[in-house]
């Protein structure tokens, strides 16, 4: 079996390096039993960085290869989820509108809700489009039906 460090985005496991204050994210990795490979770090850091997580600069000082931590990267190193939808989900926080982010983060962390035959893929397509009401939106789709679901539960 291949082990899950290499299987598994590596954005989480640097943010709890990060939060553990246990050096730069690069030197610590190396001494797992099956390490990462040196690109897919790189990759992680840059995502983390982009998603604003991490700093560009390590105490003043600008490195590709780590980033202090910022508040945001703080509260998604609690979250379980991606890094993606956990900053959707604060997003939805700072705009006072959470519950939508959740059930919009909730519907891309799943498996696809809509089904899509393989002799109708045109069709099932078009009906995925009806649910966006032409937003041309998957989050904004999953919320749509989402929300018709839960009135038509009521």
């Amino acid at each position: 079996m291949v082990p899950e460090i290499l299987r598994c985005p590596l954005e989480q496991a640097i943010l709890k390096t990060k939060i553990l204050d246990l050096g730069e994210p690069k030197a610590l990795l190396s001494l797992v039993i099956d390490p990462p490979r040196l690109d897919n770090i790189l990759t992680s850091i840059i995502t983390l960085k982009e998603v604003g997580a991490l700093f560009t600069t390590v105490q003043g000082k600008p490195t590709p290869f780590d980033g202090d931590l910022s508040y945001l990267g703080r509260i998604m190193s609690k979250l379980p989820m991606d890094v993606h939808l956990s900053k959707l989900v604060m997003l939805g926080y700072v705009f006072n509108v959470l519950e939508e982010c959740v059930i919009m983060a909730a519907g891309l962390a799943s498996k696809n809700i809509f089904t899509s035959p393989y002799q109708k893929r045109l069709q099932a397509y078009q009906v995925k489009m009806t649910w966006s009401e032409a937003s041309f939106s998957d989050p904004m789709t999953i919320l749509n039906a989402y929300q018709t679901w839960k009135n038509l539960h009521r």
